[in-house]
């Protein structure tokens, strides 16, 4: 990766303008978010982007495109070895819709909160402009509307069980829960892989992916029940969400959750279902012990961003973990230039501003 690196105080390119400016003529890798793009750990697109920039990858940034055309996705070109997709920091429905299903009138990660800027079922839509403007390009999806859909699932907002969104998205890849070791090791994996990246992806810790053809899973791997048989007896969604609980937080093994597709899928490496043959239409999602402990994978970004304290930022966090393993904010002081707060609270902000989190 002989490239001129980005200065920490600079943000992350944006438009092809941007990165001329840098002397880069093409990304390694391209991350759509559903938010506003503040250069800010707080938001996952700048904390990951900034996390692969220090480890000498070229990395765009597109926030909020438009989803009626490819335009906004590819006016950076075809990044070199994947995209990432992400909803934001909250679930696109959560973000439109109220729990009795009221159309919200604000954003809060909108800059002037303007309401609209993302479609609904953000991944999904925006993996499929991926698709759209990089034919053949692999697509990561995360952040926190794929983590919670990962496999079969109960939808508040249709009032059914839908099946994974890796499979919804026709994305080739999930990462859930915290992704900073995920990602980088996404991309070492396709920067080394020799002609068939798709392969190099199977087994990445914490990740959902659909095996290819001839793909052996651990002998240990326990199976949940399909979705079709969920779908059949809804009480079996219970052990199943019980046992993905029990391997994220215990350690559990590899979990597979077997699903039915209809019809052809020739964005995905498998192109061989055949719509009148039902016996060939069955494929196993599997999802993958994450092998780091709940949170380490967030101190280790942290660490990373306060190494330099150059960042431009405008609020200030002190995070102490809780005997649990949830994150709490003793000094929340959360007020973006965009949201144009009072200038007391804007005062308040400076003056912790650089106060990064020790650990």
């Amino acid at each position: 990766m002989n490239h001129t690196a980005i200065d920490a105080a600079s943000p992350l390119p944006m438009t092809r303008a941007e990165m001329n400016g840098i002397g880069w003529s093409e990304l390694d890798i391209l991350l759509v978010t559903g938010d506003a793009y503040v250069d800010h750990p707080a938001f996952g697109a700048a904390l990951l982007g900034r996390w692969l920039a220090d480890h000498g990858y070229r990395v765009g940034i597109v926030a909020q495109p438009r989803w009626d055309s490819p335009e906004d996705i590819a006016r950076m070109g075809r990044p070199r070895l994947f995209a990432g997709v992400a909803a934001g920091a909250l679930d696109s429905m959560l973000a439109h819709y109220t729990a009795f299903r009221k159309l919200r009138r604000d954003d809060a990660y909108t800059p002037g909160d303007r309401h609209g800027a993302r479609p609904n079922r953000a991944s999904m839509v925006y993996a499929n402009l991926v698709r759209h403007a990089f034919p053949g390009l692999p697509v990561v999806i995360g952040g926190i509307e794929a983590s919670l859909r990962r496999a079969t699932h109960y939808d508040f907002w249709s009032d059914k069980l839908r099946r994974s969104i890796l499979l919804d998205s026709k994305a080739d890849l999930v990462v859930y829960g915290m992704g900073e070791r995920a990602i980088l090791e996404i991309a070492r994996r396709i920067e080394s892989a020799a002609g068939r990246p798709l392969d190099a992806l199977c087994g990445v810790p914490g990740t959902v992916f659909v095996p290819p053809r001839g793909y052996v899973a651990p002998p240990e791997t326990e199976d949940l029940p399909s979705h079709e048989e969920i779908v059949a007896n809804p009480e079996a969604l219970m052990p199943a969400t019980l046992a993905i609980e029990q391997q994220v937080h215990h350690g559990g093994p590899w979990l597979a959750q077997e699903s039915r597709l209809y019809g052809t899928n020739s964005g995905r490496r498998d192109d061989s279902v055949q719509r009148h043959h039902p016996s060939r239409m069955r494929r196993r999602v599997f999802v993958l012990f994450a092998r780091n402990a709940p949170g380490a994978s967030h101190r280790l970004a942290f660490r990373e961003v306060d190494r330099r304290r150059d960042l431009r930022v405008d609020a200030a966090f002190r995070l102490e973990r809780q005997p649990l393993g949830y994150w709490r904010s003793q000094r929340q002081h959360v007020g973006f230039t965009m949201h144009g707060r009072s200038a007391k609270l804007r005062a308040r902000q400076l003056s912790h501003a650089g106060n990064m989190p020790e650990f």
